[in-house]
């Protein structure tokens, strides 16, 4: 089982590229105008999980 929550957060968003990729009706949901705005979520989510991250995996 993964520990690292930032790698969690990892898998989820190589999924919703996949998603994103391949699924027509995604691109169509999302406004190419707010692409920029998903990607600043992205990093502030990322950025979020690594300041929780209090021990190194090898002591969880």
């Amino acid at each position: 089982m993964i520990k690292s929550k930032t790698m969690w957060f990892a898998f989820v968003i190589d999924a919703l590229a996949v998603i994103q990729l391949n699924a027509e009706e995604l691109r169509a949901a999302i406004p190419p105008e707010y692409y920029g705005w998903f990607l600043i979520a992205v990093g502030i989510g990322i950025k979020f999980f690594r300041a929780i991250t209090t021990k190194p995996l090898k002591e969880k």
